[in-house]
C-alpha cells in the first residue's frame, strides 16, 4: 500500500468528521415548543405505534432488569 493512499483516505475520514457538527438547541426553541402543546396531545399518546412500543419495551425491559437485581442481591 502506497503512502499517497493512506493519506488520502485519512484525510477523507477526518474531513468527514469536521462537517459534521450538531446544532444545540437554542432557549426560544423549547418555548415554542412549550407553547404549541395542549393537553389533547397527551390524551391520545396511547394509540401512537412508535410510543406503545417504547413504552412496551421499557417496561419489559425495567421489570427484568428489577428481578435481575432483587435475585442476584437477594
Amino acid at each position: 500500500m502506497d503512502k499517497d493512499d493512506t493519506k488520502s483516505s485519512e484525510m477523507q475520514t477526518s474531513d468527514y468528521i469536521q462537517t459534521e457538527k450538531i446544532q444545540e438547541p437554542q432557549p426560544s426553541d423549547f418555548v415554542e415548543i412549550m407553547k404549541n402543546l395542549n393537553i389533547d396531545d397527551f390524551k391520545n399518546v396511547g394509540k401512537m405505534a412508535c410510543f406503545r412500543g417504547s413504552l412496551l419495551n421499557g417496561i419489559g425491559g425495567g421489570a427484568t432488569i428489577g428481578a435481575l437485581r432483587y435475585m442476584l442481591k437477594g
